[in-house]
């Protein structure tokens, strides 16, 4: 957010929709910052979503804070600054209660997503935080099983209990972090916490990020210095989550090579060491053979770079592991890997590779995909014309949406964030980034060395959205198309569909146009419908409601930015 001028935004009209603006920051790359009104009673995480909903082509991607403000970021767009008047006609339906909103489905059409392969979660630095403290199971039952009832242990108090996520992927992240002993002068490793809390340095200046410096099994470029045991509390919980669910697809994923491979002896940034190229090949090769051959751990792939062309990895700045790459070293480490893997795993996919977003991706993208079996990304700057680029340039390769995180507790970023993935980019699987996390989470978790470390504090809105999803769109799954790409995700199992609706920037009547499913079915629809809806603006949780059924449609009042998950069982 540099190099900005203040622009006020001049409208004559009364401006009393929380929607408009009452000034504009320009940078002088084209981004901007809209301030909204300052009377209004809306979050700004839920007037982002508004913004993102009306009006796509602004590509507001987040919401920060500027000179003190809480402000709207915006990306490159034409003419600057939006006028407000602009602002009115396009957004003016969706803070009106009057528009109501029929949604159609087709379900001849070729499915959008052949085969919908399941949500998941990165384990990485919430595992390491709350791992191995007693409550591993719980945590696996909260997030990988669609039991209806899960406890939960609190640090104070919180709901009795939550319902279960049925997450069916998992990734498991490959450290790169040292411990003191390791290190010898002059190559020392740099002093940060390690796995339990206890070493601080001058990059990790409190405890309360010790977890995100996840513990490397390689002490140094000798053989006999593999130590398995070094992951503990992220194994604790892997452990359990492959107790609760045995199919779990699991993916390795490195963020950085092991802190001695790089040219600042840390993990946190920098450069891998040109003679260290097929070091860390083996280092990735070798912790997949042991999970596969030791521990007789099914892996689907490995991913052995982690958003490579970002260009943020930088020692010191960076508080977290994180390796700068090239084009060309990317290649050599893509091919390297799969050269290694297919003499010992040639069942084993190379993923990768994980791209910040798809227009990084698809930047290098003809370099990269020969080179993999399996496409990565992240989706971060919700830019919903690169995410319909990059699937039609991807083709038929398997591709998983494998980050995604926000800083909006109440959960209407996320929905709106699934809905377009699914609808436009076309995964075959979305995966949390940190499904625990003091600012992005889905709750929020004691992570300090204390008595309570691992209780839950807070459970967040955005758990019960994700919940929606999740629970209703499962693995194997075919995924339909609807008249409301923004809004609707369609699935089909064989027998029943399941349609997930809502997150409207207003209250509004919805009309579900259910004809054409009664025609596939060869049989009328009739209710009731038991639904379940989360109403973050209204603090309603995963609630029941029964919706009535007249001539093959449904028709009812969503609340705003509220998501309701509807299942047709089989005729």
């Amino acid at each position: 957010m540099r190099d900005r001028h203040f622009a006020p935004v001049k409208n004559s009209r009364d401006m009393t929709s929380p929607l408009y603006l009452s000034s504009c920051f320009t940078g002088s790359n084209g981004n901007y910052t809209l301030s909204p009104t300052p009377n209004n009673a809306w979050t700004l995480p839920t007037l982002l979503a508004a913004y993102r909903q009306a009006n796509p082509w602004y590509n507001c991607w987040s919401s920060i804070q500027f000179n003190g403000t809480s402000v709207i970021a915006c990306g490159l767009v034409n003419g600057g600054c939006p006028n407000n008047f602009v602002i009115e006609n396009s957004m003016s339906p969706f803070v009106a209660s009057s528009q109501p909103l029929t949604i159609t489905f087709d379900v001849i059409s070729p499915p959008k997503i052949a085969k919908w392969e399941g949500f998941g979660t990165s384990l990485a630095w919430w595992a390491v935080a709350v791992g191995k403290n007693g409550l591993d199971q719980q945590y696996a039952n909260l997030f990988y099983t669609l039991n209806d009832s899960v406890s939960a242990a609190y640090a104070n108090s919180g709901p009795g209990s939550l319902p279960g996520l049925g997450f069916s992927i998992t990734r498991y992240n490959i450290g790169g972090t040292g411990i003191p002993e390791d290190s010898v002068p002059p190559n020392n490793v740099e002093m940060y916490y390690d796995g339990d809390g206890s070493t601080v340095g001058r990059n990790t200046t409190d405890k309360s990020a010790w977890y995100k410096l996840v513990p490397g099994f390689w002490a140094k470029n000798d053989p006999n210095a593999w130590f398995w045991g070094r992951d503990p509390n992220q194994w604790a919980i892997f452990a359990a989550i492959r107790a609760a669910n045995p199919s779990t697809l699991v993916e390795l994923f490195s963020n950085a090579p092991m802190w001695w491979m790089t040219d600042v002896k840390s993990s946190m940034g920098g450069n891998l060491l040109p003679e260290m190229n097929s070091v860390f090949i083996s280092y990735v090769a070798n912790v997949t053979a042991y999970f596969v051959k030791n521990l007789t751990v099914p892996i689907r792939s490995v991913e052995i770079l982690n958003e490579p062309s970002a260009g943020w990895w930088n020692f010191s700045i960076t508080s977290q592991e994180g390796l700068n790459a090239n084009i060309t070293q990317q290649q050599s480490l893509l091919t390297g890997l799969r050269n290694n893997l297919t003499n010992a795993l040639p069942d084993v996919w190379v993923s990768g590779t994980d791209e910040n977003n798809p227009d990084t991706a698809k930047t290098n993208l003809a370099s990269i995909l020969p080179l993999v079996q399996q496409y990565n990304v992240h989706s971060y700057w919700n830019l919903d014309q690169r995410r319909i680029d990059l699937k039609a340039k991807l083709g038929n390769k398997p591709f998983w949406m494998t980050e995604y995180g926000d800083g909006d507790s109440t959960g209407v970023t996320l929905g709106y964030t699934i809905a377009h993935d699914i609808n436009l980019m076309r995964p075959s699987a979305w995966i949390n980034w940190q499904v625990i996390d003091p600012a992005w989470g889905l709750m929020t978790v004691n992570m300090g060395q204390t008595i309570t470390r691992g209780k839950v504090k807070q459970v967040n809105p955005k758990y019960y959205v994700m919940a929606q999803y999740s629970r209703f769109i499962r693995p194997n799954d075919k995924i339909l198309s609807s008249s409301d790409v923004s809004n609707t995700v369609v699935a089909f199992d064989g027998t029943s569909y399941k349609i997930v609706v809502g997150n409207y920037a207003s209250q509004r009547n919805i009309t579900l146009d259910l004809r054409t499913i009664a025609t596939a079915r060869g049989k009328a629809i009739t209710g009731p419908l038991n639904t379940t809806y989360t109403s973050p603006l209204f603090n309603k949780f995963f609630q029941p409601m029964s919706c009535n059924v007249t001539g093959n449609t449904v028709t009812f009042s969503a609340d705003a930015f509220a998501v309701y998950s509807f299942q047709i069982p089989p005729s």
